[in-house]
């Protein structure tokens, strides 16, 4: 992802992010991108007690319909390519509620 439309498409998508988890109660922040220079991972980071949880946004066109379409009502998707580690996908909101936020139904 290279030029200026993708890099602001990319900052809309991580400031959404921050705005919904702050919305819910989150102490969340935008990882400048200059930090990645001085060995900060993510591009989005959650102080939760003790603990700062990292978030990296990708942000495509069309690029994640399965996923989508696989979540359909279901709370939480689990994917795993062989002999890869299980990921699980969630809805923002949900993910927000998980950790303790206050979100709207």
């Amino acid at each position: 992802m290279s030029g200026k439309a993708p890099r602001q498409k990319g900052s809309r998508g991580e400031r959404l992010i921050v705005s919904t988890l702050c919305a819910a109660g989150l102490d969340a922040y935008r990882i400048p991108h200059l930090g990645a220079m001085r060995g900060f991972k993510g591009d989005i980071e959650i102080r939760l007690n003790a603990r700062a949880l990292k978030i990296e946004s990708k942000v495509r066109k069309s690029g994640f319909g399965f996923l989508y379409k696989s979540l359909g009502g279901n709370d939480m998707l689990a994917v795993r390519a062989d002999r890869q580690e299980t990921l699980v996908v969630m809805r923002l909101k949900d993910v927000a509620a998980m950790l303790g936020g206050k979100v709207a139904p």
